[in-house]
């Protein structure tokens, strides 16, 4: 009997772990949106041009391009989610851990972006300046570090 109680608390903690992923990774998406459409307002851009270069087709209405990336940021967020569990076995989970480990992420995440994505598909992406791109993705990481680590998964 202890042993299915065992699983069964596994797979809550999982399931649990992966919610939490995507939930923080909308918000650490909105996060990082806010910043490169700021950063790009205060160089003179409009609202919809700085909404609009988040988009990787051409003819996507704003409100695609906004729902697309958070669903986006969302998957990233539960990767992240998962990643922060298997570390969690490994070393005592802390904010500091968390931190570090989403600004790896964030830096990870940009380096494949700039490198890979963004030199394969011609997007209104590579209209975003490259230091704002990387700023984005690091205070992606960082708000996503931070709110994992409010989760129920470190209180016990």
């Amino acid at each position: 009997m202890n042993n299915i109680e065992n699983l069964n608390s596994q797979r809550l903690k999982f399931g649990d772990t992966a919610v939490d992923g995507l939930i923080c990774g909308i918000w650490a998406g909105i996060a990082m949106a806010g910043f490169i459409v700021i950063a790009g307002w205060l160089a003179g851009d409009s609202l919809s041009t700085s909404v609009s270069r988040f988009s990787i087709h051409p003819n996507t209405t704003p409100w695609m391009t906004v729902i697309t990336h958070l669903a986006i940021s969302a998957v990233y967020g539960l990767f992240f989610a998962l990643i922060v569990l298997a570390l969690s076995r490994l070393v005592r989970p802390s904010i500091w851990i968390n931190l570090l480990t989403g600004v790896v992420y964030g830096f990870t995440l940009w380096i494949v972006a700039n490198s890979i994505l963004l030199s394969v598909f011609s997007s209104s992406l590579n209209e975003i300046p490259g230091l704002t791109l990387m700023i984005g993705h690091l205070i992606y990481g960082l708000v996503l570090g931070f709110s994992m680590s409010s989760k129920v998964m470190y209180n016990g």
